[in-house]
């Protein structure tokens, strides 16, 4: 069995060494690779990436897990007033190991599904993270992190944020689980005449409001049987709006009620997703195809007639993409995602529809000195067009090895 996994390691190529966010839009979050960045999906990638310091730079509106919800929350994913919002790319820790345990800290990262719900109701974003990671190697590996955010800005309220991510792995299986702890903000009353401007301009103007993040976790699990890769995962969150105008109907939502007669709303999500990855050795690297099975669904608990948080979505994605040394210097990588056969969305009151065209293509590269490793994502590839100017250096990760 050792040997299996040992196998599979080289087929990847180096993959704990190319470990960031960049790499991970470039391969549009390939589920199998080892990546620094899987930890905050499963912590338990912790004990199979290499010790290493690393820095995340660019726009957070990337694709990359943390800032866009995907599947998650399909009303969130899919509101225009959404566009507008970009957080912070800034992020940055350290991984180090000895013959038994495996520590770390980082900061700057941030739940997607808290900043963007969070925003679309005007309330702070997740400020300042922190994230600590601990685990304990052997043949049963036990790996954890916590994290915590707070920040309280007079003239615009105040919020807090607290998690957990706990996972058992042994070189074959995997399972892990992510909690949200709590998750709270309040919009302050700025001069005391009870009015506040949504940043997002959905006609918000209710001070005092507050959020609340209702219970969130995340279940997966893995195995690899050779050069495939099963895993799954069910996921549920939500969150509690209270303080807004009585029967809240915003046009940029919409216009379909989102509050109820006392100004409260609810909003519950949840999603599954199983899936299967085959990986295919090639010269000084991988080649591998695969493909998943989504459903999500989410729904406003208050408001019985409300269109905008009633939906539900299926999608079947096929995944396939490349990873190759191409020089001794520097290594290419490239993906392609689109939802085949199955795909279909639908709201409370409307009959289900195809999904939209969605063929995406990821693009990156990484380049090695010594021990520095900076790895880049082109843009521009989902539309077919392309700029070197403006489209390179999109995402750029930062890795000293140590």
């Amino acid at each position: 069995m050792r040997n299996i996994i040992l196998t599979f390691v080289m087929i990847c190529g180096t993959p704990a060494a190319f470990a960031s966010k960049a790499r991970m839009n470039a391969l549009q979050n390939a589920p199998q690779v080892y990546d620094f960045q899987w930890i905050f999906d499963n912590p338990n990638q912790m004990q199979f990436v290499k010790d290493q310091f690393v820095l995340e730079m660019g726009d957070g509106t990337s694709t990359s897990a943390p800032y866009k919800l995907g599947p998650n929350v399909p009303l969130l994913a899919e509101t225009p007033a959404l566009a507008a919002v970009s957080e912070p790319g800034a992020e940055g820790g350290f991984l180090m190991s000895n013959d038994s345990n495996v520590w770390g800290f980082y900061v700057g990262r941030r739940s997607g599904v808290t900043t963007q719900a969070r925003r679309l109701f005007g309330f702070l974003g997740q400020e300042n993270p922190v994230e600590v990671m601990y685990g304990t190697k052997g043949d049963l590996k036990f790996s954890g992190t916590v994290s915590y955010s707070n920040s309280d800005k007079k003239a615009a309220g105040k919020q807090n944020a607290f998690g957990t991510r706990l996972g058992v792995s042994t070189d074959v299986w995997e399972a892990s689980l992510i909690v949200g702890l709590g998750s709270n903000a309040e919009i302050a009353d700025l001069n005391g005449n009870g009015t506040k401007t949504d940043p997002l301009g959905v006609g918000i103007t209710e001070a005092g409001m507050k959020y609340k993040g209702t219970f969130g976790a995340k279940l997966g699990g893995s195995y690899r049987a050779g050069d495939t890769y099963f895993y799954g995962a069910v996921y549920q969150d939500g969150f509690k709006v209270e303080g807004l105008p009585a029967n809240f109907a915003p046009a940029a939502l919409g216009g379909s009620p989102v509050a109820d007669a006392e100004g409260n709303t609810e909003i519950a999500f949840t999603t599954i997703e199983v899936g299967a990855v085959e990986t295919v050795k090639v010269d000084d690297g991988q080649f591998f195809y695969g493909a998943s099975y989504v459903a999500s669904n989410s729904d406003n608990k208050k408001v019985e007639t409300s269109d905008n948080f009633k939906r539900s979505k299926t999608t079947l994605p096929f995944l396939l993409g490349m990873e190759v040394k191409a020089t001794e210097w520097m290594q290419l990588r490239g993906s392609v995602k689109q939802p085949v056969l199955l795909g279909s969305s639908k709201t409370d009151e409307a009959d289900a529809v195809t999904v939209d065209n969605a063929t995406t293509i990821g693009l990156g590269a990484s380049f090695t000195l010594n021990k520095w490793v900076l790895d880049t994502t082109l843009t521009g590839a989902t539309n077919g067009h392309f700029d070197f100017a403006t489209n390179t250096f999109a995402n750029a990760s930062l890795s000293y090895l140590f």
